[in-house]
């Protein structure tokens, strides 16, 4: 009877760590399968008002995130693009994802090349693959689309109108407030040791 009771066991106990096992296992796809996906937050309402913040065209600035629940290092990369230098120019790139984020979609998978998210400068440093990116490929990730056409600095209060258009150079409040977004809105406020601000061109 003790040898049946104790073969009864030793079955629960393979049964317990089999499905232990596979728990694990799950647990580690969701993260692969996170990891590969950026979500795009766009500022609250309340804080775009609060700093006039504002695209080229008037649209709300907005970023996105990609985040590892064990870890309290970030890194913020600022995407580029370079300057508008005249106001037909600027006009111009209010048309497109570089003055204007309605383009941005709602997430991107970083693993797919059409991404309407121009992402290749920041692919090797904001790497998920370890094989790729060992120092940084456990960080928390935010990537800020470029989108004011001075380079983060512009300080207009009012918007300039060309073309039947109201183009809006509100750079440095966008910064701002995309900050304050990431402060109140995502962990880096409340569980972040360390910081990497990066960027690239423009940015």
């Amino acid at each position: 009877k003790k040898k049946a009771e104790k073969k009864t066991e030793a079955c629960e106990n393979k049964k317990r760590m089999k499905n232990f096992l596979i728990i694990i296992y799950i647990i580690f796809l969701l993260q692969i399968i996170d990891a590969k996906i950026w979500t795009r937050k766009y500022l609250d309402d309340e804080i775009a008002t609060d700093y006039s913040a504002h695209c080229l065209d008037g649209s709300t600035p907005g970023y996105y995130y990609n985040l590892n629940s064990t870890s309290t290092q970030w890194m913020i990369f600022m995407q580029g693009g370079g300057w508008c230098m005249n106001i037909q120019n600027c006009y111009d790139r209010s048309l497109t994802n570089l003055g204007s984020s309605t383009w941005y979609p709602s997430s991107y998978d970083d693993t797919v090349a059409s991404t309407p998210i121009p992402i290749d400068e920041q692919q090797s440093i904001q790497n998920r693959d370890c094989t790729i990116n060992p120092a940084f490929c456990h960080f928390n990730f935010i990537y800020v689309p470029y989108c004011d056409g001075t380079s983060y600095t512009g300080m207009l209060n009012e918007p300039v109108s060309y073309n039947n258009t109201l183009l809006y150079f509100r750079g440095k409040e966008n910064l701002n407030a995309l900050f304050k977004d990431m402060i109140l809105n995502t962990p880096f406020g409340t569980a972040s040791s360390e910081l990497l601000f990066s960027g690239c061109s423009a940015g």
